[in-house]
């Protein structure tokens, strides 16, 4: 059994991920049975999310093994991880989205890779061999414009600046709690992981990559790139991220 995963606190951040939340957590439990608790990290959600979850965990709900954080202020991904790895109980955290589109079977492998102990920081990567990108004939509910956006930032990073990893936006992350000491959680939304990667880069942090493929939005909207002014405010910040990586670093 593996001791990384025993200690495990797992992050879902969510805003109304009533229609994906249940088979989420059901997924986590599927492939990680031993997983030591989930922390639901919720910006006041107007969907139901809270009260879908409390009715169909009240055991893991009672006993810790899943924890609620309701949030009230300061909405947006960055404080929302923020807070939660400022509550969370395990020796390792890990975070990934809940809209099923990050693979659980893969959440399992990249905490395996921590087992060695000469990690620190496994990402889930789009962009290494074997990991792909969302399918843009099949892009469901995603926006094939946040597709796009993504590929081309991340590629063309990776290629004219080099980068310490491939997916400089992934939101699919374990990390041991020594990686997240004396490092800060900046900015509103994705950008947050290029700023960590430059902190962890001052660190002397050790990096390894684990490829998967990216699925669809099975429910709801994406919350950073659901709208064209979504669009345009985030691609800026992904863009002070890329200078404050490379350039401050």
């Amino acid at each position: 059994m593996s001791q990384v995963i025993k200690n495990l606190s797992l992050i879902l951040p969510t805003l109304n991920e009533a229609g994906n939340i249940i088979e989420q957590i059901r997924e986590v439990y599927r492939e990680l049975p031993e997983l030591l608790e989930i922390i639901v990290a919720d910006d006041a959600s107007t969907d139901g999310t809270i009260e879908i979850i409390e009715s169909h965990f009240p055991n893991q709900i009672q006993t810790g093994r899943i924890r609620v954080l309701k949030r009230q202020l300061d909405f947006g991904l960055t404080p929302s991880l923020r807070d939660a790895v400022a509550i969370a109980k395990g020796s390792y955290l890990a975070w990934m989205d809940c809209d099923l589109s990050m693979p659980t079977e893969v959440l399992r492998q990249m905490a395996e890779v921590l087992e060695s102990g000469n990690i620190d920081v496994c990402v889930g990567s789009r962009f290494v061999r074997g990991g792909k990108q969302r399918d843009w004939v099949h892009s469901g509910k995603d926006s094939r414009l946040e597709i796009l956006l993504s590929t081309m930032l991340n590629v063309g990073v990776k290629k004219f600046l080099g980068a310490p990893v491939s997916d400089l936006t992934s939101g699919f992350v374990v990390v041991t709690r020594k990686a997240l000491d004396g490092v800060s959680f900046n900015g509103k939304h994705g950008e947050y992981f290029m700023s960590l990667l430059a902190q962890w880069q001052r660190k002397g942090i050790r990096f390894a990559e684990v490829p998967y493929s990216l699925g669809t939005r099975q429910h709801g909207i994406s919350k950073t790139f659901g709208t064209l002014k979504a669009i345009v405010l985030n691609s800026t910040r992904y863009a002070i991220g890329v200078a404050r990586l490379f350039f401050t670093s």
